[in-house]
């Protein structure tokens, strides 16, 4: 029996939220993964209470990073020690890293994943007695799995632009979308802020498309619109990593103030810049996801889950009229 639960991922504060964020001390992400490893396990070898294996899309992108961190750091707390891999977007490696964590003995395994390759791999790990917690995409095997409704939280996105061009341009103004058609979620997401922008700003016109999947990308889009259609002030992003990017472009190029885009991670780079009146206006915040996938698995493994439990996540939009309870300086 499939049991579906509605809950926030701000179920953690808004302190331990902005804590996490810790996107603004430096370092590469895959460093920052890595030293939170050598603590969590630090803090977990006393308690002696198993290893739980996590594995994310990537280590080199600071949001899967900075999540990966969140969660070893939790699970320290509770005497665990997080090992910590990425798969760099491949489903093969995926597989492989799941084989060893089962060959390693893990007591849990959580899987940040954007399709359904490992399943096969899950099974395993859960016919072995494993804990099983997925994050981002239901598949087929999981004790507990945490997706996010990626059609709302892009309307979200959507909703949020839509306000800004009705408050400042009196309802119309050329738009720029940021789209990606390599995962059925990030799909979900873009089609969530064109539905939001038809129903709520049909004035907006709509100039300038392009796909943007790799760290960098974000910095292209922004010139080749700059090029292309200079007068275009507004960008909607499924992502933060390209807001950053574009935000870095349109100070480079001094532009227009009023210009501005909108995405979804809510970074603590990105809170800061708005906080700061930046070109960033508008984010959608999951919380600390590291946090809800932790509170996910000590529930697995303190037997709370029992039913093949779908647990919806919601997000908070963050813009600067409400960025005080997100972002201290």
């Amino acid at each position: 029996m499939k049991k579906i639960t509605r809950r926030s991922f701000l179920k953690a504060s808004a302190a331990a939220m902005v804590a996490s964020g810790l996107a603004a001390c430096g370092g590469s992400a895959s460093s920052t993964a890595v030293s939170s490893v050598a603590s969590a396990a630090g803090s977990a070898a006393a308690a002696g209470k198993g290893t739980i294996g996590i594995l994310m899309p990537t280590l080199n992108a600071e949001f899967f990073a900075v999540t990966a961190n969140s969660m070893a750091a939790r699970l320290a707390e509770e005497g665990y020690t997080g090992n910590i891999q990425g798969f760099d977007n491949d489903a093969a490696q995926a597989v492989s890293v799941i084989e060893n964590f089962i060959t390693d003995g893990v007591q849990g395994i959580a899987y940040m994943t954007v399709d359904t390759a490992g399943d096969d791999a899950l099974k395993d790990a859960m016919d072995a007695g494993i804990k099983v917690l997925t994050c981002g995409v239901e598949n087929a095997n999981y004790d507990v799995c945490q997706i996010m409704d990626n059609k709302a939280t892009g309307y979200q996105i959507g909703e949020m632009a839509a306000n800004y061009i009705n408050e400042n341009f009196g309802g119309s103004a050329k738009v720029a979308y940021i789209t990606s058609t390599k995962s059925q979620n990030m799909m979900d997401r873009v089609e969530g802020y064109r539905q939001a922008m038809e129903e709520l700003c049909p004035g907006a016109d709509v100039v300038y498309e392009a796909e943007c999947v790799d760290v960098g990308q974000g910095t292209t889009f922004a010139e080749n619109l700059n090029t292309l259609h200079p007068d275009c002030k507004i960008i909607l992003s499924y992502s933060d990593t390209y807001t950053k990017e574009i935000a870095e472009v349109w100070n480079a190029l001094s532009y227009p103030k009023d210009a501005a885009c909108f995405g979804h991670d809510a970074e603590a780079a990105v809170l800061k810049n708005i906080a700061e009146g930046g070109y960033i206006k508008g984010t959608v915040s999951a919380g600390d996801p590291g946090v809800a996938m932790a509170e996910g698995m000590i529930g697995c493994l303190n037997g709370e889950y029992k039913d093949h439990e779908l647990v919806v996540m919601a997000g908070t939009e963050v813009t600067p009229a409400n960025i005080g309870g997100f972002y201290k300086a």
